[in-house]
């Protein structure tokens, strides 16, 4: 069947133009069976009887009509004007991206124990000390039973180690100042 818009050779059996969409009459596709060309659909047309498709002129936008609607949207997906919502567990849903897990934070008792141990080695030599020992093995236990929500294991045990250390060196001061008075006393 020949298009009457652009002169395109159609099948018989087709409804729209394979060249410029024009919705073909049947009517004429039985007409145009009736009365066969004396022209082969495969032959090569000869060189001065080559048919040109209409072109529309510049400026001027070709018309397209729809193809025909069967009744459903391939991929089983709503036609677009289909008021649907669209749940979170619909397949057409954006899919979910797995949040991260929460950073732990640090220790309280951790960040007490290591303030402690160097404030033992600047102004409060015993005491605070002390302070840093209790605080820093209470710091490392509680990072223990918080399975990764908490951090600050490196600094409970910076603030034992230098609490530690204080002590020690104090331990070993009063002792060797008992040791000097021991010996002054015995002397004089």
């Amino acid at each position: 069947m020949v298009c009457p818009r652009c002169n395109a050779n159609n099948d018989n059996n087709e409804q729209f133009c394979y060249n410029c969409g024009f919705r073909l009459d049947q009517s004429q596709a039985n007409a145009a069976a009736a009365a066969p060309s004396a022209q082969s659909d495969f032959a090569q047309p000869s060189y001065g009887d080559q048919q040109n498709p209409v072109q529309p002129n510049y400026g001027e936008v070709p018309s397209y009509s729809q193809p025909p609607s069967y009744g459903q949207s391939a991929y089983n997906q709503p036609n677009y004007g289909d008021q649907q919502l669209i749940s979170a567990g619909s397949s057409y849903a954006q899919p979910g991206y797995g949040s991260y897990a929460p950073l732990p934070t640090n220790s309280g008792l951790a960040i007490a124990s290591l303030v402690s141990g160097i404030v033992a080695w600047v102004l409060v030599p015993f005491l605070a000390a002390i302070v840093g020992v209790v605080t820093g093995h209470m710091a490392l236990g509680e990072i223990k039973r918080s399975n990764g929500a908490l951090s600050g294991r490196g600094m409970a045990i910076a603030g034992l180690v230098l609490s530690y250390l204080n002590i020690g060196l104090v331990v070993l001061a009063f002792c060797f100042l008992i040791f000097v008075i021991f010996l002054a006393t015995a002397n004089s």
